[in-house]
């Protein structure tokens, strides 16, 4: 998001010593930040202006298999769920970078579970990389939301199931899963960014 940014502002700032650059590493940690520096000064204003385009942008053309993050926050969902606890944060967007928190059981036979872990699991919302029944709840939940999820197969490992494998139980083939899950920050937003520089412009 940084270098999209900055991209954009040096097209009409020739004179921009040290452009935003995104952190160097990018591990899974809870507090999981966008670092940026600059020596150019960068209003407040300014950097959400940039922010907005650059996410618009992001939503537009990388994921364009869904039209709007709003459409499915407000369709319900194809299978049962239970409300354990609701949340007040904000609801992800398409091409967010959300943590997560959960537990996988097939009966009562748990194959995943860190809900009680001190690092959540980052997902980027739209990208696949999880069953297709999380990736539907996490894009209708909040931040602190934890729902209990009842995944028919095609929402699931479907008919196919999954192999055991080192550290990972076998899912039988056409398998009913139960997930319980949480939905535990969204690094990334503007409100992360300006925590990083204190509120103010960059200067």
């Amino acid at each position: 998001m940084a270098f999209l940014i900055a991209a954009s502002f040096r097209g009409r700032q020739r004179r921009l010593c040290h452009p935003l650059r995104p952190a160097t590493s990018a591990r899974r940690t809870p507090c999981l930040r966008l670092h940026a520096q600059s020596t150019s000064v960068l209003s407040r204003r300014q950097l959400l202006q940039w922010i907005g385009v650059a996410s618009a942008a992001l939503a537009s053309t990388a994921l364009p298999r869904f039209s709007r993050a709003a459409d499915s926050a407000t369709t319900p969902l194809p299978f049962p769920v239970e409300r354990i606890r609701d949340g007040s944060g904000p609801t992800p967007e398409m091409g967010d970078l959300v943590g997560i928190r959960f537990r996988g059981a097939v009966g009562d036979v748990v194959f995943d579970d860190i809900l009680s872990s001190p690092e959540p699991y980052f997902m980027r919302v739209g990208s696949g990389n999880t069953l297709r029944g999380v990736e539907e709840a996490v894009k209708r939940m909040r931040v602190g939301d934890r729902w209990r999820l009842t995944l028919p197969p095609e929402y699931a490992f479907g008919s196919r199931g999954r192999r055991a494998s080192p550290g990972k139980r076998p899912i039988p083939p056409n398998a009913t899963v139960t997930v319980e899950l949480e939905v535990s920050e969204i690094p990334g937003r503007e409100t992360e960014l300006l925590e990083v520089t204190g509120g103010e412009g960059i200067e």
